[in-house]
């Protein structure tokens, strides 16, 4: 997993700098490239922290899709009196984060049950069973 998260935070710099210089110089005075860019660097400095790590706290949120979060991200930043996408959620500033697919086998609309069952025992099974 560490692996994944270096070599993708270096490709992200790479193509970042290559973007850069296609950039024009109205776009890189952008407060929003700034963040950007103020963001990645600060993620790469924490990917490049050769550490071990003594202890791993794993968070799992139980339907929060990529629309989920959106929603969520822009609702908040709108509760701050913001228009919303500019606005981080608290898990968004964690260094390591990742994505997966959920499914059952004999459906595309995942429950809890099965896709939980998949995450303890490596096995995916049918929708509403529990680690049988």
């Amino acid at each position: 997993m560490k692996k994944i998260v270096i070599n993708t935070a270096l490709l992200l710099m790479l193509s970042s700098s290559l973007m850069a210089s296609s950039i024009n110089s109205e776009q890189k005075s952008s407060t929003w490239y700034k963040d950007a860019q103020n963001i990645l660097n600060a993620k790469i400095k924490t990917i490049q922290n050769n550490h071990k790590a003594k202890n791993i706290i794993l968070f799992i949120g139980d339907g929060m899709g990529v629309s989920t979060i959106t929603a969520a991200r822009i609702l908040d930043g709108q509760n701050k009196g913001h228009t919303g996408e500019e606005n981080s959620l608290s898990f968004d500033k964690f260094p390591y984060s990742g994505l997966v697919k959920t499914y059952n086998t004999d459906s595309q609309t995942a429950d809890s049950a099965g896709t939980m069952t998949v995450m303890v025992t490596g096995v995916k099974t049918k929708k509403g069973v529990l680690s049988i």
